[in-house]
């Protein structure tokens, strides 16, 4: 008896593994989950309905953004999946909380109703342009393939860089200021009281206040002292100092 029962739970815990590993399998490539794929320029896009020819543009759009970026060395091969409402997300959320975009390895899940007629992805309490965190995206995974997944580089580090990275068209605007987006951003957290209320930028769109305080220390460290991506994830400097540093700075062109 004794020893058919260490045979019964012996067989229960291998099946137990299995499922484990393949759950985990599912959710690291899970392509298979998705009826319809759309590939373009080494990007594919992986949805349970239809898509729409348009997302052609889109990674026209968001592949220029991040062209610029040290960390493409060759065309990336890129996935993204459409996981609003799908049996992905319905699996992964027995482990994580949703999020309306993240990326993994090359991987890029975006997790909200997309509209491509206004490009913008929106979530149950905020919308966001489609195109630039497409890009914000995409430079997290080309920043995986370059320092592999296991990358020991700040938050302020790795999201100010793509942010930085995904608002290309607007740091390269001819009224663009860095001293402008400053401006907005302390005027938020004073009107606000908090780091944690999003805020508006160009467009209208909602961003965190944080993602927004690391894309100027980025921009100030790689547009204005000249540091590459690879010297700002090697330094030292917390990102404190770089913000009283970028303070002085402006204070001192404009006088104060």
């Amino acid at each position: 008896m004794k020893s058919r029962t260490k045979k019964i739970v012996s067989i229960s815990g291998t099946l137990m593994l299995l499922a484990m590993m393949a759950y985990v399998w599912v959710l690291y490539y899970p392509q298979a989950l998705f009826q319809h794929s759309l590939t373009h320029r080494n990007i594919t896009v992986y949805s349970e309905t239809k898509i729409d020819s348009r997302w052609k543009n889109v990674i026209d759009q968001s592949l220029s953004l991040i062209q610029d970026s040290e960390l493409i060395e060759t065309q990336p091969k890129i996935n993204v999946f459409l996981v609003a409402n799908s049996k992905y997300r319905r699996l992964e959320s027995l482990l994580a909380r949703p999020v309306l975009a993240k990326a993994s390895q090359n991987n890029v899940f975006l997790n909200g109703d997309i509209y491509l007629n206004r490009i913008r992805i929106r979530g149950p309490v905020l919308e966001m342009h489609l195109i630039r965190t497409l890009a914000h995206e995409m430079t997290h995974c080309l920043e995986n393939a370059r320092y592999g997944m296991s990358s020991t580089a700040l938050d302020w580090k790795r999201e100010g860089y793509a942010e930085y990275i995904s608002h290309l068209r607007d740091r390269t605007a001819p009224d663009y200021r860095l001293s402008t987006l400053l401006e907005q951003y302390e005027s938020h957290i004073a009107d606000s009281g908090s780091s944690s209320e999003w805020m508006k930028i160009s467009d209208g769109v909602l961003v965190p206040p944080l993602y927004v305080r690391w894309r100027l220390l980025v921009e100030y460290l790689m547009d204005v002292k000249g540091m590459s991506y690879d010297q700002i994830r090697t330094t030292s400097v917390s990102d404190a100092e770089v913000y009283y540093e970028l303070r002085q700075m402006i204070k001192q062109k404009n006088g104060k």
